[in-house]
């Protein structure tokens, strides 16, 4: 069995962070989450990656930003996020070569696949109960870049931004926050298709 691990760290990066990443880009199966006295959550999840390899995920979230060190080269890293975003859904409209970032801007959405945007965005709700994010007009932004880490390895980094107003009304923008499955997402995709056996 083979068995491809790396390790997905999630830390809270400030308005500048996330300005700074889209600047750059312009210019299953596991254990139940674990709550530590920080607001920090651990979980291991299993990926499987046929032929009888299992990939193993340590994940650790921390509400906003994913980063995920790949034991492969940025280049490699990189060379995936297309065919990543492709299958999950995600029209590729911003590629900045030079800093290896790659997303989705500013895009009108109402589902990410199959999948309804309420669970990878949360807007909060309207007087029924009812998810903003699936009943109000989305805006998302996603963005992934690929950065060296150490002398051989890769770091991934994903960002999830959202905002959603009414679909009839010229009524007050919302602010959304990730829920953080997206990033999750992407970074288990990537890692598939790195440990995928070359054709």
């Amino acid at each position: 069995m083979r068995r491809f691990a790396r390790r997905l760290s999630t830390t809270r990066l400030g308005t500048a962070a996330i300005a700074g990443l889209l600047g750059a880009a312009c210019a299953s199966t596991g254990t139940a989450p674990v709550e530590s006295a920080t607001g920090t959550r651990q979980s291991t999840v299993g990926v499987d990656g046929g032929a009888g390899r299992n990939l193993q995920v340590a994940l650790t979230h921390n509400d906003a930003a994913v980063e995920s060190d790949l034991a492969v080269s940025p280049d490699r890293a990189y060379a995936v996020l297309p065919l990543v975003y492709d299958q999950l859904g995600l029209k590729v409209n911003t590629v900045v070569s030079d800093t290896r970032t790659i997303g989705v801007n500013a895009v009108r959405m109402r589902r990410v696949g199959k999948d309804a945007l309420s669970r990878f965005v949360s807007c909060g709700t309207d007087v029924t109960g009812m998810s903003l994010a699936d009943s109000y007009a989305v805006t998302l932004t996603v963005m992934s870049r690929v950065t060296p880490s150490g002398t051989t390895g890769a770091l991934l980094g994903t960002q999830v931004l959202a905002s959603a107003q009414p679909m009839s009304t010229s009524g007050t923008v919302v602010t959304c926050q990730s829920t953080g499955l997206l990033e999750d997402r992407i970074a288990k995709a990537v890692a598939l298709q790195i440990a995928a056996p070359t054709k």
